[in-house]
């Protein structure tokens, strides 16, 4: 016959099974697996930085979500073709930089359309060289459920009305 578990066991189980989960890629309706970072308040980076750019830099106080794998020239050509088909331009909004996608030069307009390569697997060559603004915007496109409104690109994770340009040319 085998022992009971113990009720302090059980709990023990349980909180190695839950951070187990929680670890574990989470789908997600945007087709984008996340994972779940833990450990608030980590300590911040105090190693070598020769430049001065990420010395006391990475504590983060909260648990968040952070994708899995780089976003895919799939995924970015859904997001661009929503944000750039349109008569209006959104500010600070470009497309990658490098990607398996090129500008649809059929498309008469509105705005800019782009289409996949004529590579094998063009769909899944990774977005190279987006800028910051461009990826804060995709994340509120992915908080507003990919809505083609205007405001799902200016608002929700981030406010793009805050968004500005200093002379010296700083942003």
């Amino acid at each position: 016959m085998r022992p009971a578990c113990s009720y302090r066991s059980l709990v023990a189980l349980a909180a190695v099974l839950a951070f187990a989960a929680a670890a574990q890629a989470q789908p997600d309706p945007s087709g984008i697996q996340f994972v779940t970072v833990g450990s608030p308040s980590n300590p911040a980076y105090h190693g070598p930085d020769p430049f001065g750019y990420v010395t006391g830099r990475g504590s983060v106080g909260y648990e968040y979500r952070l994708g899995q794998m780089e976003i895919t020239t799939g995924q970015w050509l859904e997001f661009v073709n929503a944000a750039l088909g349109r008569a209006t331009p959104l500010p600070f909004l470009r497309a990658p930089l490098d990607w398996g996608a090129t500008r649809d030069v059929t498309y008469g307009g509105p705005g800019q359309r782009y289409q996949l390569k004529s590579l094998p697997n063009a769909a899944m060559i990774p977005g190279y060289a987006v800028t910051w603004r461009t990826a804060a915007m995709y994340c509120n496109w992915l908080c507003n459920g990919k809505s083609s409104a205007p405001a799902a690109f200016l608002s929700g994770a981030y406010d793009v009305s805050t968004f500005h340009d200093n002379p010296d040319g700083t942003f």
